[in-house]
């Protein structure tokens, strides 16, 4: 865990070396983008956040931040293996320190930035000081599943070098199945629940209730996350153990 540490903090700061700004960067992105949807589509779906067209900029913000953090994160990790081949050859570490240390690396950020404002709209918007702590289950099921996925992408681009192209296309599915920008009430009653229960629209909406829209998630919501949670990140690791075996003649 030291080594882990003293990696992501080495990535954090060769980042953002010589920036004013620092990790407030990350921030950037999200920001922009909630926006120009906001401008774009804020009249159209405004309404089903509340009665300002603000509520819906906070929904698409926690929206935006969510699955930037889960795409950035696992993108990077996936490359971190090979990247870091020659160093793997030459000193005896476990290699899932590279791409934990990658997941860790913009947890930091994350922590940094996204969480703090967070917990302020918690309190400011959603007017639920009890829901500080329950900002922690969503937050820690969002860690476990971009670490598995991490985990399982990082492994399979030691095989397979086309992964990060394939993995270019399975982020945008997963950015269009994910309710970012639009509501869940305007998705069809058939599709509806494909999109509902996967792991990253149920932490996007129980930020969502949590944060702005004063409301507890449901029991049902923390169960099926949780249980997505441990799911991925358990066959994370297995695949990753696995796979591990085979990597020095792969690299």
């Amino acid at each position: 865990m030291e080594l882990v540490g003293l990696m992501a903090e080495r990535y954090v700061k060769i980042r953002y070396r010589g920036s004013s700004l620092g990790v407030f960067w990350s921030l950037l992105n999200p920001l922009a983008m909630t926006s120009i949807y906001a401008l774009v589509f804020g009249h159209a779906f405004g309404h089903y956040y509340g009665p300002s067209v603000f509520d819906y900029l906070f929904a698409v913000f926690i929206g935006f931040v969510t699955i930037n953090y889960f795409s950035s994160s696992s993108a990077q990790a996936l490359q971190s293996i090979v990247n870091n081949g020659l160093l793997l050859n030459k000193m005896r570490v476990p290699p899932s320190i590279f791409p934990v240390a990658t997941v860790a690396a913009n947890s930091i950020q994350f922590v940094w930035t996204v969480v703090p404002l967070l917990a302020l709209l918690t309190l400011i918007i959603g007017r639920n000081p009890l829901g500080l702590p329950l900002l922690i289950f969503p937050l820690a099921g969002l860690l476990m599943v971009t670490l598995g996925v991490s985990l399982i992408t990082a492994a399979a681009h030691v095989y397979y070098r086309d992964v990060p192209h394939i993995y270019d296309l399975i982020n945008f599915v997963i950015f269009v199945g994910t309710p970012v920008f639009y509501p869940l009430g305007i998705v069809s009653a058939t599709a509806r629940p494909l999109i509902q229960w996967t792991p990253i629209s149920l932490i996007v909406e129980e930020l969502r209730a949590i944060v702005i829209l004063h409301r507890v998630p449901t029991l049902a919501s923390f169960l099926v996350m949780g249980l997505w949670a441990v799911v991925v990140l358990a066959m994370g690791r297995l695949v990753f153990v696995a796979a591990s075996r085979n990597f020095m003649d792969r690299l």
